[in-house]
């Protein structure tokens, strides 16, 4: 899979600092600089046609989100897991409708 950095930047970082009310200038091209030239991550690597996206392993993944922490504000990560047919949709669907009522805001 390739995509270009603008790509990167206008549909993933932007919106994403935007949603988390953490857009700046400087938030945007430190993150977009991270993805193309943090080797050490392997997150992506430089092409002709694009920027190649491989598998992010579970270390690369932490590495990944202490750097975006900065930019995160107070956000929190949850994640929920179980069984086919357990009940993770339903619990989630009310989990974020509890949340919003409070006046969170939430991204799923």
């Amino acid at each position: 899979m390739y995509v270009t950095a603008e790509h990167l930047r206008d549909q993933v970082i932007r919106p994403t600092l935007n949603y988390l009310g953490a857009w700046t200038p400087a938030g945007e091209s430190f993150l977009l600089d991270a993805a193309i030239d943090a080797p050490d991550l392997g997150l992506f690597s430089a092409r002709k046609d694009g920027l190649g996206l491989f598998h992010i392993t579970a270390a690369q993944h932490r590495d990944l989100l202490r750097a975006l922490a900065p930019f995160a504000g107070k956000a929190r990560v949850i994640g929920i897991t179980g069984t086919p047919g357990a009940g993770k949709s339903t619990l989630v669907d009310q989990l974020v409708a509890c949340a919003r009522a409070q006046g969170l805001r939430v991204g799923v």
